[in-house]
């Protein structure tokens, strides 16, 4: 059977398969999404259905594909092109990044370029000065400036300096720009080009497209058919629009799974820090996340800002994120000194608690089950109902590729929550 013809059988199986999981009654919350990936796939397989995903804007599904594309592939360009997408898809659809300039050195006005962009679609197009692509690419950015100005569309370039700094100086950009004859506004990065990092860039010329939300759209690099093609897209959309093909999945737990989709022990505790006047939050039907930490605990510490980052993010939205300190390495008699030096050695900002006997987490975690940590997660829903767990130890943003599990958990957290509080 032809290559083609087999990679198409697949396809109608994945099909079917997502088809059948989709109308058949689920067992469970967890276990009806089809967020599994048919073995059978090569890593270039994957890549190809990714990159479909990616364009549609299921961001979710092209995930997916793309991990598995990464873990199934030999060849190492397609492995290292995987985990490039994977990592620009953190940003895709996220509030776009604040841009860390050096200076503006062209088009500057009175007012800030937040007010400038709001409600507008904005092209954002990095640049160097000694990159003879960057400078062919600049022609078609002032032009897609000029054609959809009056349609909403901001363009920012911004300068960045990848090598040869000698031929790259700041009166050499602001030479250039003003030769060129620029149409718009026009920022030099940082000396580490952090703008250009935080936005995923590794070469020039590279685009961003956020939307009037603020979004990013799109990144890649730059490419006028591409671009304009998901420019007209952006253009016609409102403010506030949903993002195309969002549907926000609940990521699959990575441990605890016997404890989703079971109703939380009711928890009752008298003594609370972070609270007005020290008194319990109000839990009841608020969706909430529950988070056990202790003293001297590196899991804890390393966790504590992306709870604190939850927090921030989320509690306006109706969110709880709860602390639950339990003394270690067994259960004791706890004093409120204790408790309260090992919230502030954590810096937490939200409502903590404690379980100074562990009947709680007895409760909820423990059991007669042995368990690997007890600084666990659980996401619980406004009915009361376990719908996440993270088993632990630790989770928090990262680039770092000796911190994927970490930062893969925290995403995975992120959307748990988001999906939970949409519902």
């Amino acid at each position: 059977m032809p290559e083609r013809l087999k990679f198409l059988t697949v396809i109608a199986v994945v099909v079917g398969s997502v088809a059948c999981l989709q109308l058949a009654p689920a067992q469970s919350r967890q276990s009806s999404i089809p967020l599994e990936t048919d073995s059978r796939l090569s890593a270039r397989q994957c890549l190809t259905l990714a990159k479909d995903w990616l364009e549609q804007e299921k961001f979710e599904k092209a995930r997916v594909w793309y991990k598995a594309a990464r873990d199934r592939a030999d060849d190492p360009e397609l492995r290292k092109l995987a985990r490039r997408q994977l990592v620009k898809l953190r940003l895709l659809g996220k509030p776009a990044p604040k841009l860390s300039l050096d200076k503006w050195i062209h088009g500057r006005d009175r007012r800030s370029l937040a007010e400038k962009v709001r409600g507008k679609v904005v092209l954002l197009n990095f640049f160097q000065l000694a990159c003879q692509e960057s400078n062919h690419a600049i022609h078609h950015v002032m032009d897609l400036a000029e054609r959809h100005r009056g349609r909403g569309l901001t363009v920012v370039s911004i300068a960045v300096v990848l090598g040869q700094e000698a031929f790259q100086q700041s009166d050499m950009i602001k030479q250039f720009v003003t030769m060129q004859n620029f149409n718009h506004r026009v920022g030099l990065d940082t000396k580490e080009a952090k703008t250009f990092q935080v936005y995923r860039g590794i070469d020039t010329p590279y685009a961003a497209l956020l939307d009037r939300d603020g979004r990013v759209r799109w990144l890649g690099r730059f490419d006028r058919e591409a671009v304009e093609r998901k420019l007209i897209k952006l253009l016609a959309e409102e403010v506030g629009q949903k993002l195309p093909g969002r549907s926000i999945i609940m990521p699959m737990s990575r441990g605890g799974r016997d404890r989703i989709d079971k109703r939380a022990p009711r928890l009752n505790s008298k003594i609370w820090l972070n609270t007005p006047g020290g008194q319990p939050p109000q839990l009841l039907g608020r969706p909430r996340l529950i988070r056990f930490f202790t003293d001297g605990c590196t899991y804890c510490r390393a966790s504590a800002p992306a709870l604190n980052r939850i927090h921030r993010d989320y509690a306006k939205k109706g969110l709880v994120v709860v602390g639950i300190y339990h003394p270690k390495p067994q259960p004791r008699d706890v004093s409120f000194e204790d408790f309260h030096s090992a919230v502030r050695q954590l810096e937490l900002q939200f409502p903590t608690t404690v379980d100074a006997d562990w009947e709680y987490l007895e409760k909820i975690w423990l059991g007669a089950r042995d368990r690997n940590y007890t600084s666990v997660s659980f996401l619980i829903d406004r009915k009361g109902v376990i719908r996440y767990v993270h088993p632990g130890p630790d989770f928090f943003p990262s680039d770092d590729p000796a911190k994927v599990r970490q930062n893969e958990d925290y995403q995975a957290i992120r959307r748990a929550v988001e999906k939970v509080l949409a519902e």
